[in-house]
């Protein structure tokens, strides 16, 4: 098996040789371009995910390098508010991540939220999602990581016994940054979903992810993207500021700190997650 690649497909059985651990695949979840997720469950009957690296023509080596990055950094980065990994193996030539099951992403919560007054999403908004998904980052970004791809389908949220818990996924295309610059080079990301900072200077820092999270605010708060297809070419429309000047025409009390989070400058943005933090929790 180890020697074929064997695509995944609902219903295979794959396997970790090492522990003798099997997965069955169930219903695929979705498909991005750097892998597929799948419904799986363990031979203890946990209900899982996996994720599946798609070969890209980049070559074994680097598939290989992608998956063991993303590998070393969901191990080292244990965090509440980040999904846990339980596994990782090779399988049919396939590379598999072995992940914990959410109860969804945070766009499917767009058409609910949109039913709330105004008070009860920014009560949300603050008193959950920005709380949990500003800590988890604090704490990425104190690790010397910046995710890099913070977007409203790679936040996740988790419901069990009547506890909400938010959990920021996908660090495929994450970086381990040096001290000293704080900087994480290559073009990538959403089309819509980067920060200005790539397109005017080919770098993401920690300041990076804090600017996505200000997107995610404005959207789960208006039910609209800060940037859309319709303000035409994304990289123009993201070094115009139209995302900023948005925020700041928000009639609400966090259109200032959102506003703030996205400055096109990183520099005019809050240092820190646990700034930005701050500044939303000074506002209720």
């Amino acid at each position: 098996m180890a020697g074929r690649s064997v695509g995944p497909t609902s219903g295979l059985e794959v396997s970790n040789g090492d522990t003798g651990m099997t997965y069955l695949l169930g219903e695929e979840l979705g498909e991005g371009g750097f892998g597929q997720t799948f419904e799986c469950t363990d031979r203890f009957d946990e209900k899982l995910v996996a994720k599946v690296l798609k070969p890209r023509g980049t070559g074994r080596a680097a598939v290989k390098a992608e998956w063991q990055a993303e590998v070393d950094h969901l191990m080292t980065l244990r965090h509440p508010y980040i999904t846990h990994i339980f596994d990782a193996f090779v399988f049919g030539g396939r590379h598999y991540l072995i992940l914990e099951r959410a109860s969804g992403a945070v766009s499917e919560l767009i058409p609910i939220a949109k039913r709330w007054t105004v008070a009860e999403r920014e009560q949300f908004v603050v008193g959950t999602l920005a709380r949990q998904l500003l800590s988890a980052l604090h704490f990425v970004h104190a690790n010397n990581v910046v995710h890099r791809d913070v977007h409203i389908d790679n936040v996740l949220f988790l419901v069990t016994d009547q506890t909400f818990t938010i959990k920021l996924a996908d660090f495929g295309i994450s970086k381990t940054v040096g001290e000293d610059s704080g900087r994480a080079y290559t073009a990538i990301g959403r089309e819509y979903d980067v920060a200005p900072e790539l397109h005017a200077r080919g770098y993401t820092t920690a300041q990076s992810d804090v600017y996505q999270v200000g997107l995610i605010l404005y959207h789960v708060l208006t039910g609209r993207p800060a940037l859309r297809d319709t303000d035409g070419d994304a990289a123009e429309a993201i070094l115009s500021g139209v995302a900023r000047e948005r925020a700041e025409n928000l009639k609400s009390r966090l259109g200032g700190p959102i506003a703030t989070m996205l400055r096109r400058t990183e520099s005019y943005r809050f240092a820190s997650a646990l700034d930005a933090w701050e500044a939303l929790r000074d506002c209720m």
